[in-house]
């Protein structure tokens, strides 16, 4: 069976600059182009590789995909997006904001700390809310006024303090987001065992490797590794692994027009007949029906 290689949802850098590689101690802010887009704009449903990303709304009002998941919302927020996650945005021509984007290499940069404070906040597509007249939101914006004053004069030392202001700015959104949302405390060790098996699953969920394969490669039991998931992601080890290889196959049905057999192959499946009772049983419809049922205009 011949294999297209089209299989490939957009992947770019900024501004669908494919070819785009950051340096790994790049950061990069810029407003919205509210001015080149006086009736609102869109932009497509894409990922960006190796880059973190906050999109900052100061007001207005948006729609935002992330992954298969819609959101209509107003006022003040933050979304942030992590190096793969599938998103696409619609503003209205009221929205004012900035977007930053941050290597995903510089957050876990030797001596940045960024496995114990802010890995769940750049490993998991959320959402985080300000209320208007909220003085952390002041205090916050500020971080970004001053990270783009040193980003377009280019000061003398300015990477230094764009990495330092970039903390603080990190900082005072993981203590909205653990304020509006707490989150269960974790070790240090315990979130680097997580991360390294989130960095193993992408590298291998097309491989399907097994429970038993992952636990040797991180020196544990299954057992350890299956309460270690249970603990800090909600479920078993192997749901997790069921649930990457699931929202692969979701990407891939939502934006290419590939076919299942295409996708089936791409995913590692043998047998398209196979692919499609694993979806079905994780998702109660077959994979025809959800991309049918689901699209983003």
């Amino acid at each position: 069976m011949t294999q297209t290689t089209e299989t490939t949802i957009p992947k770019f850098g900024l501004y669908g600059e494919s070819s785009f590689r950051p340096d790994p101690g790049y950061v990069h802010i810029k407003d919205l182009p509210v001015e080149e887009h006086r009736e609102g704009w869109d932009i497509r449903p894409h990922r960006h590789g190796a880059m973190f990303q906050l999109v900052a709304v100061y007001c207005g009002d948006f729609d935002v995909l992330l992954e298969e998941q819609r959101h209509s919302l107003q006022g003040r927020w933050v979304v942030c997006v992590p190096p793969g996650i599938v998103h696409g945005f619609r503003f209205h021509a009221n929205v004012t904001g900035v977007v930053l984007t941050v290597a995903e290499a510089l957050l876990r940069e030797e001596g940045y700390q960024s496995v114990s404070h802010f890995d769940r906040l750049s490993s998991v597509p959320r959402l985080v809310h300000f209320e208007n007249h909220d003085l952390l939101f002041d205090e916050w914006k500020q971080y970004l006024q001053l990270m783009q004053k040193e980003f377009s004069r280019g000061y003398q030392d300015h990477e230094l303090m764009l990495k330092w202001l970039l903390r603080m700015s990190l900082m005072t959104l993981k203590r909205q987001s653990q304020h509006r949302h707490a989150e269960d405390a974790a070790s240090g060790s315990t979130v680097q065992t997580v991360s390294r098996f989130k960095d193993l699953l992408e590298e291998h969920y097309l491989e399907h490797w097994s429970v038993q394969q992952y636990a040797e490669a991180l020196h544990t039991s299954v057992s350890s590794l299956n309460r270690l998931c249970q603990t800090t992601l909600g479920s078993t080890t192997k749901n997790v692994i069921q649930d990457r290889l699931l929202l692969e196959a979701k990407r891939l049905l939502l934006y290419t027009g590939d076919s299942l057999e295409t996708i089936a192959y791409h995913l590692g499946f043998k047998d398209p007949a196979y692919f499609s009772r694993f979806f079905k049983r994780l998702e109660s419809v077959g994979p025809r029906d959800y991309r049918k049922q689901n699209h983003f205009s």
